[in-house]
């Protein structure tokens, strides 16, 4: 099977980018009404006075634990998703725009370069929110959470593989963009 063109690798993917971007998409909004009526209804999303922790290997029940669920944090809770969801559905629609040119066998354009960097600075403030969102929910955590013996600490650790990937992006972005000037230069020699 080809890689780019018509009935290629590059449409299958494209194809199914499109599907999980409408998947994202449904399940974005279907959480979104379902958190909004949960919230409405009990001033909170549902949870009970029971708090566990599942981790391969170990499992933290806190079931004797007595707490009662603050609204207000309850709701950022509820919202730190939202990010996630638009940074992924950006993403793949961005990936679904560069294979559509793939599959026309016109990798060198522009709008792939645009396409590049965007998808770039995405997962760089993916990479910022998703600190920051973990760092304010670790916060809560602690501020709600409050057993003897057991000392709960934050910490600010930043997601280096997010950081990474959309640094190569950038990089990679510069180099269609000297792909596209060599192209034109040579479309002008011939």
């Amino acid at each position: 099977m080809k890689l780019i063109g018509t009935k290629s690798i590059a449409e299958h993917l494209s194809k199914l980018l499109k599907i999980a971007y409408g998947v994202v998409l449904v399940s974005f909004f279907i959480s979104l009404v379902l958190g909004t009526i949960s919230l409405w209804r009990s001033g909170s999303l549902g949870l009970d006075n029971h708090i566990s922790i599942k981790t391969p290997g170990i499992n933290f029940d806190f079931s004797n634990l007595s707490y009662k669920a603050n609204t207000k944090y309850m709701n950022f809770l509820f919202l730190s998703a939202v990010p996630s969801y638009l940074i992924s559905a950006f993403i793949i629609k961005e990936l679904s725009r560069i294979l559509d040119t793939l599959v026309k066998e016109e990798p060198f354009v522009y709008a792939n370069i645009v396409s590049i960097k965007k998808i770039a600075k995405a997962l760089i403030l993916g990479s910022i929110l998703y600190t920051i969102i973990h760092f304010i929910i670790g916060l809560i955590i602690t501020s709600v959470v409050q057993t003897p013996g057991v000392k709960l600490t934050t910490n600010l650790s930043i997601d280096g593989s997010m950081l990474f990937m959309g640094i190569l992006l950038y990089l990679l972005a510069e180099v269609f963009k000297l792909g596209l000037i060599i192209k034109e230069e040579q479309d002008l020699t011939v």
